[in-house]
């Protein structure tokens, strides 16, 4: 047994058949024994379900479970709920790590696994393999450092995605998903909140596959709404430290005017759009040295019902 202990990776499937080879591939060539491949196949129409039984006769390492459809999120909870690992982490079925750089991240913390939170960089590749973006961030410091950079939305680095991190799995709730779109955020953030010690490794081990449909094509009433509800409960976590009340309000009025945009642009939705209202911050904007100028003026349109002209003539601008 190492200094380390046992690793339990967690990978959600549903119609994967396509994709799923390759991440198991890579995750496969990892030197490490105590390590355990959780897969939930999440009720699968394609071939999934068949590859994943292929793959767990091939290894003894992996573990195939199934259930109904029933979302990303319950499979997450399923998969921690058997996980007998000592460390946590999560792999999207449609991506892969770099097990070259893996390795030696794991040989490296195996001589000190003293974190709750171990955070690695990543990079974002086309469908077809080209690197679009390697996010990685070299200045990362204490707990309050982390914290402060997810606040301030300089979070690409750190991200609010589940799977660019290991958890300790003391540390994590029962159950701690939420059956919503971005339900990565509340949970990241949490984690964040929760741990003493965070160790980041700047080094873009996981590949984060970018399809082609934009967010703005993908969104829809739930995903806004459920953002606006990650949004609150983040809040909830970070509500009783006062020392970052000025910070959350920026946090908040970044967060919100991108979700009015993408419901300008998509949807124009007055229930999405009296939810925006209802939590957009009112007092210390103009105020607030946090917040630019740039946000500022955004706000002041916002505030007088012009900021919906300017998305409008922007976008056609683009187009």
């Amino acid at each position: 047994m190492t200094k380390m202990g046992k690793l339990s990776i967690i990978i959600p499937c549903y119609n994967v058949s396509s994709t799923i080879e390759k991440c198991l591939s890579s995750l496969l060539l990892l030197n490490k024994q105590d390590l355990e491949l959780i897969c939930i196949d999440d009720g699968s129409k394609d071939d999934t379900l068949d590859i994943l039984k292929k793959y767990e006769k091939l290894d003894n390492r992996i573990i195939v479970l199934c259930q109904e459809n029933a979302g990303q999120a319950v499979a997450r909870n399923q998969g921690l709920n058997v996980a007998t690992g000592k460390f946590i982490t999560f792999v999207d079925s449609d991506d892969y790590i770099d097990h070259h750089l893996y390795n030696a991240m794991l040989k490296n913390i195996n001589q000190s696994p003293d974190f709750d939170m171990l955070i690695f960089g990543y990079e974002i590749l086309s469908k077809d393999g080209q690197s679009l973006e390697v996010r990685v961030d070299k200045k990362l410091g204490d707990c309050q450092d982390f914290v402060m950079k997810f606040l301030e939305d300089e979070g690409d680095f750190i991200g609010g995605y589940s799977w660019n991190k290991m958890f300790k799995k003391a540390i994590l709730a029962e159950n701690c998903f939420f059956d919503m779109k971005f339900e990565d955020i509340p949970f990241v953030f949490n984690q964040i909140m929760s741990s003493n010690k965070i160790t980041y490794y700047p080094v873009p081990i996981y590949k984060y596959i970018q399809h082609p449909n934009s967010t703005v094509r993908t969104f829809n009433r739930k995903n806004l709404l459920d953002r606006i509800k990650a949004l609150v409960m983040v809040n909830e976590v970070v509500k009783s430290n006062k020392k970052y009340d000025a910070l959350l309000i920026k946090y908040n009025l970044l967060y919100l005017l991108k979700a009015y945009r993408l419901n300008q642009l998509c949807l124009g939705d007055q229930e999405v759009d009296k939810e925006i209202n209802d939590r957009m911050p009112r007092k210390q904007v103009l105020t607030n040295p946090l917040i630019t100028t740039r946000l500022k003026i955004k706000y002041l349109l916002y505030k007088f019902n012009l900021l919906k002209y300017a998305i409008r003539v922007n976008n056609r601008v683009k187009e």
